[in-house]
Formats: C-alpha cells, structure tokens, sequence
C-alpha cells in the first residue's frame, strides 16, 4: 500500500488530502480543509506543513500533489502570480516541499504521465496551454486521459472552448468508453 498527498491551493481555501493506493483502488483516508484568505503565501504554506501532521498522523507518504489555478510554471513548479492569490509572485512550491516535507511533489503539466495503482493517468492539457486563450482562468482545467481495467476515461473538469485544440493534437487517442464533461454556467 502507498501513501500520497494532494494540497489543493485556491484563492478563498485549501485542503490536504491523504490518499491510500491498493492495486486499483484509490481512497481518501483524511482530508482537512483551511483559509487562503487573508494569509500571506508564506504562512499558508507554514500552515500546509502543520496539515501534515495531523492528516498523516506520522504516515509516511511518498509524494505531493499540488492543484493550483496559474498562471504557473508547472514544469518548474513554481506559482506565477495568480489573480485570485494575492501575493503568490513566483512562489517555488514544490521546492519549498520538499525541503520541508523530504517527499518529491508534482504539480501535473501537459505530457506528464502518472502511475497509480494499476490506473495510468495521462495530462493532456494544462494551464500552460490555456492560460492566455482568455482572462478567465476557470476553463483552464486539466484535461486527462486515465486508462484502468481496459477502460478508458477522459476527465475534462471545466475545461471548455480554451480546450478547443484538443481534437486536433489527439485525434483518435481521444476515444473513450466515459467521459465526464463541464457543466454548463
């Protein structure tokens, strides 16, 4: 069994998750959630490190996930000013993680590739192909591609027109048995 962390940062909260993979199955063993609001970057990532500790409960985890509206730097992992993050001008994230965590953190960019479990999760699109398509940053979701049990899913969370160029830089790779779409506003 394997541990994993995910730390979701957006403009009014943030929430720590711990994740338990066994085989095909993925499960939330603890989540707490905490203000962004009104906090400095620095001490909400302070207060990200005193999560920790008490969603882990002493649990050896083996990595970090960061979840973040951009713009970003994912491949850098850095946090590129962001409008709903006052303050966050480029915040070395992952960095700053793992020399205080000692586990490796990702934050998920397009052609990025993830085991877990036996389910393979594939980025096909990020922020960093979207973020200039407009001023609004909430279609700019992942776009991904999971393969599990001879299934295929695709995941486009609120991706929407900035997402336009995904059929012709896929095309049949696309193919899915489910796909989950944006809701309409």
């Amino acid at each position: 069994m394997k541990k994993a962390l995910a730390f979701d940062i957006g403009g009014t909260k943030c929430a720590v998750t711990l994740g338990k993979i066994e085989g095909e199955s993925i499960s939330i063993v603890k989540k707490k959630q905490f203000a962004t609001a009104g906090n400095t970057y620095m001490q909400v990532l302070e207060r990200f490190c005193d999560v920790i500790d008490k969603v882990a409960e002493g649990v050896t985890f083996e990595s970090i996930g960061i979840s973040c509206g951009g713009p970003l730097n994912a491949q850098k992992g850095v946090i590129m000013s962001p409008p709903n993050l006052i303050g966050w001008n480029n915040v070395k994230i992952c960095e700053y993680l793992e020399d205080k965590c000692g586990a490796k953190v990702y934050m998920p960019h397009t052609g990025q590739k993830y085991i877990i479990g036996d389910a393979v999760l594939e980025i096909l699109s990020s922020i960093d192909d979207t973020i200039h398509v407009s001023d609004d940053i909430n279609p700019t979701s992942l776009f991904i591609r999971m393969e599990l049990g001879g299934q295929v899913i695709l995941w486009s969370a609120d991706a929407s027109y900035s997402h336009g160029f995904i059929p012709e830089r896929y095309g049949n790779f696309l193919k899915a048995d489910i796909l989950q779409i944006p809701a309409l506003p």
